[in-house]
């Protein structure tokens, strides 16, 4: 399934910003966003397997800034991040 086709699935029409994330002072206003992105493509089955790239597209950040906010969030132990490497590009998936 592409990333546009997630999207239309899931009917992102706006975000909904749980009220313990956009209070919480450990969370800078960026990685509330990314946050609560994550949190609406994992609903469906407990997990997110959208891309920094796909998110990057929809928060109009650069991939890099979208791979150092979920790092961060990870960091903060907000999300888990499991990588699956492509064996013939080396490529993170």
């Amino acid at each position: 399934m592409k990333e546009g086709e997630i999207m239309q699935e899931n009917n992102l029409k706006g975000l909904w910003m749980p009220y313990k994330i956009l209070t919480n002072e450990n969370l800078s206003d960026k990685e509330k966003y990314i946050y609560s992105l994550i949190l609406f493509f994992s609903k469906n089955d407990g997990y997110c397997t959208i891309t920094n790239k796909y998110i990057a597209t929809i928060v109009n950040l650069s991939d890099t800034r979208v791979s150092k906010l979920v790092s961060s969030l990870y960091k903060k132990k907000y999300v888990q991040v499991i990588t699956n490497f492509q064996d013939t590009t080396r490529q993170i998936q």
